[in-house]
């Protein structure tokens, strides 16, 4: 990628995982120090700025409880590629390239496209605004008034027997 998009520069942020080491190496080994921006911890009151720099944010992340900062690129307009462990393929859906754990060549491939091509950035932009609606806290209240009122009027499931 560094050679087909010269203008192309990675900033990593967060703070050291494990097998940083591996990172270190890898990095040092394509060769491009000055396109390497390796920032640490970031503020949380200072994510949006650094996710409304970024024309792409990828996340190949190998496990994930969650998958907030994939929402929170989401919300600020940024293109998504990211990994198909089950809690990123749920909370990305349709608005994010997908591509599978461990395929270096697919995600390379998916962060050229969501770089280049302008048709599929501007679907993944709007694409990601309607998947942040399902995580607004208004979808989330909604969503839980619903079940209480199911409860309520005996509608819900049954209870389990012990």
């Amino acid at each position: 990628l560094a050679v087909e998009h010269p203008d192309l520069v990675l900033v990593h942020a967060g703070g050291d995982g494990w097998q940083v080491e591996r990172l270190d190496e890898a990095l040092a080994a394509m060769g491009h120090p000055d396109r390497v921006r390796r920032l640490g911890h970031v503020p949380h009151d200072q994510l949006g700025h650094l996710y409304a720099g970024a024309r792409v944010f990828a996340y190949p992340s190998v496990y994930e409880g969650f998958g907030i900062p994939v929402l929170e690129a989401m919300a600020c307009d940024v293109p998504v590629v990211t990994t198909a462990v089950p809690a990123l393929r749920e909370v990305a859906g349709d608005a994010a390239a997908v591509v599978p754990v461990g395929d270096i060549d697919a995600l390379a491939g998916a962060i050229a496209t969501a770089w280049t091509d302008e048709a599929w950035r501007a679907q993944a932009v709007e694409r990601g605004r309607l998947r942040c609606e399902r995580y607004s806290w208004e979808a989330c209240v909604d969503g839980i008034v619903g079940i209480y009122r199911a409860a309520a009027a005996g509608s819900g499931p049954a209870p389990a027997h012990t």
